[in-house]
């Protein structure tokens, strides 16, 4: 028997290391969340918990699987993260002209 993708990803990054890890981008194809890994479950899926961008609030949470959250940043530092998410915010702003 020969293991999935997910499981291989899952033994070279390691199961539990993003647990307690903010994130910002996009995940899967969804795009601009930003969230907080609660939970490893089983075979590169994870719990997350995702947050509102205009208030900050948590919004739901969800399984995600390990090669989605690979496309977004991670944060070890509650503040860290939530300068990154403003820095985003800001950048697309500029983008919107008046």
């Amino acid at each position: 028997m020969t293991k999935s993708a997910a499981a291989k990803e899952t033994e070279k990054v390691g199961s539990q290391n993003l647990v307690g890890l903010f994130f910002v981008g996009n995940v899967g194809d969804r795009r601009g969340h930003q969230g907080h890994v609660l939970a490893y479950l089983v075979n590169g899926f994870y719990l997350v918990q995702f947050f509102s961008w205009v208030m900050g609030d948590p919004t739901n949470q969800g399984v995600v699987r390990l090669e989605d959250l690979l496309q977004a940043e991670f944060y070890t530092d509650h503040g860290q993260w939530i300068e990154a998410g403003e820095n985003l915010t800001r950048r697309n702003m500029a983008k919107v002209k008046p």
